[in-house]
């Protein structure tokens, strides 16, 4: 298979300083760890314990994926990714404590997997990046077997909000909307995740919006995963500036700032 045109992707970890990457890895790891009871009790409830088959598209360093191979005891996990830098990482790391899991560099429209052979199709922060989301969700839903589900959660910037107001705040979600956007992303995917699941063919689409805010964990370690990623993937002083703004500004607003994001959990079945 010739590697994953990564033009398509709005994301690149790849591209990212050394620096960079070891802090995004830790975002990673936090990201997908910070709320794993919230997310295996979510994925219990659609059954993916009783899954044979399991494929995470856009599984990154596969955090997430050991995370399903915790679930799917009895059955295997794919994960597949177009950064072979985070498959390295995937394949150190997490491969020798879950060995019914394996890990693909491929891309997310073409995934390269045989017709309809996983029960269940997983795709967490990756649809932001995708210029073309409605054939990921096609491709998904190709390799997903009869009665198989897709699963996909993204996020939406029209749902962040910070309390009290913070200029710098609104002013980053903007400069990463319209980074995203120019390098063919949508930070405003969620909401428009279900029309284009029935586009592509899915059947009993189901939405589910959960909230998760500075309530939950700390304003700073909040901010340290949903927040501070922006100004790297940007890459621009202005970004950086605008961080440091807004730590600042919840230093000294102390305990009394709220930081919320509404997470898009969208289900359909083949």
């Amino acid at each position: 298979m010739n590697p994953p045109d990564k033009l398509n992707h709005s994301y690149d970890f790849d591209h990212y300083s050394e620096l960079h990457k070891k802090e995004e890895l830790k975002r990673l790891y936090f990201q997908a760890t910070i709320f794993k009871q919230i997310e295996t009790d979510h994925l219990m409830q659609l059954g993916v314990d009783s899954c044979k088959t399991v494929l995470e598209v856009g599984c990154g360093a596969g955090f997430v994926s050991g995370l399903l191979a915790d679930i799917v005891r009895h059955g295997d996990v794919h994960g597949l990714d177009s950064s072979q830098s985070l498959l390295d990482v995937a394949n150190k790391i997490v491969k020798p404590v879950h060995p019914n899991v394996a890990f693909y560099l491929a891309d997310a429209c073409c995934t390269g997997r045989p017709d309809a052979c996983y029960d269940f199709v997983y795709s967490r922060m990756l649809y932001q990046h995708l210029s073309d989301p409605l054939a990921a969700l096609r491709e998904a839903r190709r390799v997903t077997k009869q009665d198989g589900r897709v699963c996909v959660v993204d996020v939406d910037d029209d749902w962040v909000m910070m309390y009290p107001d913070c200029p710098s705040f609104t002013k980053l979600n903007q400069l990463s909307s319209e980074f995203q956007k120019n390098n063919l992303g949508d930070r405003r995917i969620g909401k428009k995740l279900p029309y284009l699941m029935q586009e592509a063919g899915f059947s009993k689409v189901r939405l589910d919006v959960k909230t998760v805010s500075s309530f939950d964990i700390d304003p700073k370690l909040f901010l340290d995963i949903t927040v501070k990623f922006k100004a790297a993937h940007t890459q621009c002083g202005e970004a950086q500036k605008l961080i440091g703004d807004i730590y600042s500004f919840v230093t000294e607003a102390k305990h009394k700032v709220l930081v919320a994001a509404s997470v898009f959990v969208v289900t359909g079945t083949v």
